[in-house]
């Protein structure tokens, strides 16, 4: 007899999305973000040219920018002011 994993299904809960991968393969850098505007977490991918981290609000779609400097923070996690 087999023994399947215990799953529970949480009504509202969705699945975490994995980072999409770049054309090496491996996985986008991002940083994680607070939108104070809804109240949500959402991602800031680096752009191509490695300036610069893009995203926006996953529900109002207010956009956000991070930029990249060589005296920058290690900082992984921040939060966008509205």
């Amino acid at each position: 007899m087999t023994s399947s994993p215990d799953i529970v299904d949480i009504p509202g809960l969705r699945r975490p999305t994995p980072a999409p991968e770049s054309k090496t393969g491996k996985p986008r850098q991002f940083l994680s973000i607070w939108f104070r505007c809804c109240h949500v977490y959402g991602r800031l991918y680096k752009n191509a040219s490695q300036t610069s981290y893009n995203g926006g609000c996953p529900r109002c779609a207010t956009r956000a920018r991070v930029m990249i400097r060589p005296d920058g923070t290690t900082r992984r996690c921040f939060q966008a002011l509205s």
